[in-house]
């Protein structure tokens, strides 16, 4: 009768992967042999002065792939000796389980706010404020930015993904600042709804119910222990148009070369990631065939390049629209321009709501969306 059951199970694992691995399939008893002569070597000598770990290790070391099956085994036999099941929340693990490197004496971390209301739906721009105290840079295994920000509530937990790569990061002396975002929304979507995942709406997450939520401050490592979480109220999602301010209701009309061109954009104001602007344009008079050039770009127009690039045959006079429209990337006040080239790749005519340099202002600013 076997007196060891996890031992027992242990061996008949190590037999059934012996064909996965160079270690043969009585590793366990080799293990078991070599761990005793250790210690009888071990109550005989001590080691030559100075001798490492390994070296004096060395006689317990078997092939990773076989400790690497032994230790997964040992778990699970562990779990199933002893009737445990369970799960982990990725997200509480993150910030709640971790032991932090550095005790807040050395090194402590502050969420920074604009706000403590946000729309559902919407994010919000924040700051993570390190202040690191220990004398030295501190140097840590990451990808991107070790911070992360979430929203949480008695009913929802975030499950945080962090990007797969290996960087090296540096956390300065002194206090730095590091930018994340706070999205109302939840972390992820499929194509339908399973179990605790939600549907994608347009290609998105849908955004967080209205309701008392905590920003919860997630690290990877954990480099210090976590702030208290911020009351953040989120609101109802608006479902009324962006206001229009007042002025911009009026396309921009421009007239050159025996030519009329109307140009109207939409909308005036949207939320990033999920706002498209579009644009019409009528032209009138002596228009020869040619392309429509569709520009949309955060200013001023000395600096940068355009975020989108559209070009549309038209074959004379008419009314002509944007093929798909263009999504922002990025918050900032987005320019729409439009030029009329000839089939010969001259421009004829042209507008813009683009100012012309930082100290300008928009010459048509009918023409600009801000995204927010």
């Amino acid at each position: 009768m076997n007196n060891h059951p996890i031992e027992g199970r242990l061996r008949d694992a190590l037999a059934a992967h012996a064909q996965k691995f160079s270690a043969s399939p009585d590793a366990w008893q080799q293990v078991q042999a070599k761990d005793a002569s250790l210690s009888r070597h071990r109550r005989g000598r001590s080691g030559p002065p100075g001798a490492g770990w390994l070296a004096r290790h060395s006689a317990f070391v078997i092939p990773a792939a076989a400790a690497a099956a032994v230790v997964a085994v040992a778990l699970g036999a562990t779990a199933l000796a002893h009737g445990f099941s369970g799960t982990t929340r990725p997200g509480a693990a993150a910030h709640a389980s971790a032991k932090p490197r550095y005790s807040p004496a050395l090194v402590s971390v502050q969420v920074k706010l604009p706000s403590r209301t946000m729309e559902a739906g919407s994010s919000m721009p924040a700051h993570i404020v390190v202040d690191n105290r220990t004398g030295h840079a501190i140097h840590v295994k990451g990808c991107g930015s070790p911070f992360q920000l979430g929203l949480e509530s008695s009913s929802y937990h975030p499950e945080v993904a962090w990007p797969a790569c290996l960087q090296i990061l540096t956390i300065a002396i002194g206090k730095s600042s590091y930018p994340v975002t706070l999205p109302a929304s939840y972390n992820g979507c499929g194509p339908v709804a399973q179990g605790s995942s939600r549907a994608c709406l347009h290609g998105r997450p849908p955004p967080l119910p209205a309701g008392e939520y905590r920003a919860v401050l997630f690290q990877s490592p954990q480099i210090a222990s976590a702030p208290a979480p911020i009351p953040v109220l989120v609101t109802p999602r608006s479902t009324a148009p962006p206001a229009t301010p007042p002025g911009t209701t009026t396309p921009a009309v421009v007239s050159a070369n025996g030519i009329k061109m109307t140009v109207s954009s939409t909308p005036r104001a949207g939320l990033l990631g999920s706002t498209t602007i579009q644009a019409t344009v009528t032209l009138t008079g002596a228009v020869p065939a040619g392309k429509l050039d569709f520009l949309l770009g955060i200013g001023p127009a000395d600096q940068g390049q355009p975020g989108s690039d559209e070009l549309l045959p038209i074959s004379g006079p008419g009314t002509y629209h944007m093929t798909t429209g263009y999504t922002p990337t990025q918050r900032g006040a987005w320019a729409l321009s439009v030029n009329l080239w000839n089939q010969q790749g001259l421009t004829i005519i042209s507008v813009t709501g683009m100012a012309a340099n930082a100290t300008s202002s928009s010459p048509y600013p009918q023409l600009v969306t801000v995204v927010s």
